[in-house]
């Protein structure tokens, strides 16, 4: 299908989440830059000490680099040397230490130096590069050592020799060991379900899981609801949780990922009791309250329904899977006046009425919604069930009277999770961002005219301040711009307040994405709650995060714009770097793929002055799409299927054309149909497409596409190399360098990310692959040097200003100088 269309706004969609696989990630603590104070010599000659000569080295305004000063060197005698050193940073013995400077040369020469001292600051040898050109413009030098024996301490000498005459400006002096973690770039205090009860003072009390992070378990956060005290409760081994629930006796259930592990916490307890993994399975997506005590869960990938109770533990309810073969139980809930547990089904969307009397499973979701992915969100309140589906972010009102379901109504663009509880035959909840209620008895909803959080949960609560807070106040809790928040609206008198939770330290985002932009920065997209990092090469005391864009599945930059493509909906957005950041104008929303079945916009490259985006589709559907869009019309075309049931996950651009590889899988939930992955190669002027079979069958993914120093187009097939010589239409090399890099992708896992290739400054083409093996390629023998094979999750690779190459790992990113 191929459709032209023009841009349209659309309506903020919660965020989704999905488990591809279980990943740890590696990541010492404290990694950071080795920073120079005063690096740039906005503060004169500060934190720099003359070593050599007399006289001769100041601050100056006249050439600059970045910011308004430089350092300026004169050295008018052949006799003596000038020069000044750096602060003293940490150096390890037997590590190579890389040094860059900007130095504008007036005349004569210009030397920078890498030197080692030992603990007691005594001198052990040092490295040096020169140069004497370009003259009267801007240059860089760089200089390479390996520290010696005894090593404690690293400096950087910025030098006139005794023999030189002449003057230089110096700007930006930077260090950094040859493979350096460089550190976290996004963080966020996050949470995906929250519910409410008690602590052990009888206080009010909010419960949710705040996601974990590299080497810091989920927590379990107990929010005070008068005064927003916080404690938190670690819970071991967890990476986040998106069910929480209180039981029937008060006491708090949080089901958690990726180990799958439901938590226990009394309330006035130090710490949660940890009630094992549920059914083998290594996601809980729901809990509700069940009788006496006892927790109902929903669960992935088997779909499971389950029970626990605490005197005989867990229970499976029903068949594994419940549906078909579909993969999740995204939502549960429990009626207790007829004994039957609601269960929300996806990928493809049922809702499931089981029995626990009797054990009868019954589907009753209406026709009409068959449509849908995910029963996503489900209660009961009023003798109601209140069932909200996904995509369309409809909420259906069902009577369960006798446990018959019946529809009443239907909310559309609810953007709440839940509804809170019946108050004076209401119930409360947001659609659209705007308060609303839902009238029990005329089955109607109405507005209330109030800009409110898309809360996670609500309850109806007496607030210990009664004068600003009469009565009942409606309570609700969300993320919102990678912080808790929490609003409250007073029934009474229509307050409305919103406030962060301050007491919830943040953790690291895990990244998705990163890439360098025209003003040298690298910017990185994060995983789940999204953030984008903007970090300052050799700085990382220089990184802002930037809040509003969701889950990033690609970036790019075209015209000086950075585009990034987001998860769910595959929305496309654009900012400007050259103005501020602000949500809404900038960065903006320029449309999504929602319509065309597309949820992971993977891969982005711009060319021709258009940028071109490689997708996934949604949950239960086969055939990505090559979307094209044309910022000088505002228009986008859409080619979904271009390679049938495959999605296209990598892209490059070589004169004229886009190549492209596939993936046989598709959204989670379906199989693939296809057995072997293509090379797509697209003719940007007339349209027109070819999908190229591999000389090797039965390979599941081309992860990595890329023009190399041959001009040849190189990509790598599971653990494969394969080079393709466009001008020949042949595949003139192939060869097996990684056989360990071998996919089996299934309806729950998916290959949409692995590999990365890059030509490097030296001529070798440089890769990641597996999320282990950082690499480089001999252009010529086609050797493979692997540089480090830590398994620490290694995605995505990209170049600096100064070529120096950056991968993903975990939270962080890694930088290899050379």
């Amino acid at each position: 299908m191929n459709r032209v269309k023009g841009i349209a706004k659309t309506l903020t969609a919660s965020l989704l989440c999905s488990l591809f696989a279980t990943l740890v990630w590696i990541t010492p603590a404290f990694a950071a830059d080795l920073l120079i104070p005063n690096y740039s010599f906005e503060s004169g000659t500060t934190s720099w000490t003359q070593k050599y000569g007399t006289g001769g080295i100041s601050s100056s305004t006249t050439q600059t680099y970045t910011g308004t000063k430089s350092l300026k060197i004169v050295d008018t005698t052949s006799s003596d040397a000038v020069g000044t050193e750096s602060d003293y940073l940490p150096a390890l013995a037997g590590t190579t230490y890389v040094s860059y400077a900007r130095a504008y040369i007036d005349s004569g020469a210009a030397d920078l130096y890498v030197r080692f001292w030992n603990s007691s600051k005594s001198y052990l040898g040092a490295a040096y590069s020169t140069k004497s050109t370009p003259v009267s413009d801007w240059t860089y030098l760089k200089t390479t050592g390996v520290a010696p024996a005894g090593t404690a301490y690293v400096t950087v000498l910025l030098y006139s020799g005794g023999a030189n005459v002449g003057t230089t400006y110096w700007d930006d002096v930077f260090v950094t060991k040859s493979l350096m973690n460089v550190g976290t770039q996004i963080t966020s205090s996050s949470i995906h379900s929250a519910t409410f009860g008690k602590d052990g003072s009888n206080n009010d009390t909010i419960y949710a899981v705040v996601d974990g992070a590299t080497g810091i378990d989920a927590r379990l956060a107990s929010i005070n609801v008068d005064t927003l005290s916080t404690s938190t409760y670690a819970l071991s081994g967890a990476a986040g949780g998106w069910a929480v629930t209180k039981a029937t006796d008060g006491k708090i259930y949080a089901g958690t990922y990726n180990n799958g592990k439901l938590f226990q916490y009394t309330p006035g307890a130090s710490s949660v009791v940890d009630l094992g993994q549920a059914g083998g399975q290594p996601f809980l997506w729901s809990l509700a309250p069940g009788p006496s005590g006892s927790v109902f869960i929903g669960s992935f990938p088997n779909s499971k329904l389950m029970k626990y109770t605490p005197e005989s533990g867990f229970t499976q309810l029903g068949s594994s899977p419940l549906v078909g073969s579909e993969q999740y139980v995204r939502s549960v809930a429990y009626d207790p006046t007829n004994n039957i547990v609601y269960a929300g089904v996806g990928s493809h969307a049922h809702l499931i009425k089981y029995n626990v009397s009797t054990g009868v499973s019954t589907s009753v979701l209406p026709a009409s919604y068959s449509s849908e992915q995910f029963v996503y969100n489900l209660d009961i309140e009023g003798g109601k069930l209140f069932a909200r589906v996904l995509p369309s972010y409809k909420t259906i009102v069902f009577d369960i009277t006798g446990g018959v379901v019946t529809k009443e109504a239907e909310i559309d663009k609810v953007t709440s999770s839940l509804v809170s509880e019946v108050s004076g035959g209401l119930v409360y909840f947001v659609k659209d961002n705007v308060l609303h209620t839902y009238n029990i008895a005329s089955k109607t909803y109405t507005s209330l005219g109030v800009s409110f959080l898309n809360a996670q949960d609500f309850k109806l609560i007496q607030l210990a301040d009664q004068t600003n807070y009469p009565g009942y106040t409606l309570v609700g809790i969300a993320n919102n711009l990678g912080k808790i928040q929490v609003a409250k609206y007073n029934i009474q008198n229509g307050t409305v307040t919103n406030a962060y939770v301050s007491g919830v330290s943040a953790t690291p985002t895990i990244l998705q994405n990163l890439v360098k932009g025209p003003d040298n920065k690298i910017y990185t997209g994060g995983f789940l709650t999204g953030g984008t990092g903007i970090y300052t090469s050799m700085r990382s005391d220089e990184i802002t995060i930037e809040r509003g864009v969701g889950q990033s599945e690609s970036m790019a930059f075209l015209n000086g714009k950075l585009y990034t493509g987001v998860y769910p909906e595959a929305f496309i957005y654009e900012y400007d770097p050259a103005n501020p950041w602000s949500i809404g104008s900038n960065p903006v929303k320029l449309f999504d793929l929602k319509a065309d079945k597309q949820d992971r916009p993977g891969t982005m490259v711009s060319a021709e002055g258009k940028l071109f985006i490689g997708s996934v589709p949604s949950y239960g559907e086969l055939g990505g799409a090559l979307t094209i869009y044309d910022p000088s019309t505002g228009t986008y075309t859409v080619n979904r299927n271009i390679v049938y049931h495959q999605s296209i996950i990598a892209l490059a651009y070589k004169s004229g054309y886009i190549y492209g590889g596939t993936s046989i899988s598709g959204g989670l939930g379906v199989a693939p149909s296809e057995t072997s992955a293509k090379l797509l190669k697209y003719n940007i002027s007339t349209g027109t497409s070819t999908a190229i079979n591999l000389p090797v069958s039965g390979l599941a993914a081309i992860t990595a596409v890329t023009v190399g120093p041959d001009n040849n187009i190189w990509m790598m097939a599971e653990g494969y190399l394969f080079i393709y010589n466009p001008t020949t239409g042949t595949f003139v090399y192939n060869s097996n360098i990684f056989p360990t890099v071998t996919y089996g992708p299934t309806a729950s896992s998916g290959i949409v990310l692995d590999a990365s290739l890059v030509n490097g400054k030296d001529g070798y083409v440089y890769g990641v692959i597996k999320g282990t093996y950082f690499f480089k390629i001999h252009p010529t023998t086609k050797a493979v040097t692997t540089i480090e094979s830590t398994a620490n999750s290694k995605v995505r690779l990209i170049e600096d200003e100064f070529r120096n190459l950056y991968y993903i790992s975990g939270t962080d990113i890694f930088r290899y100088a050379f």
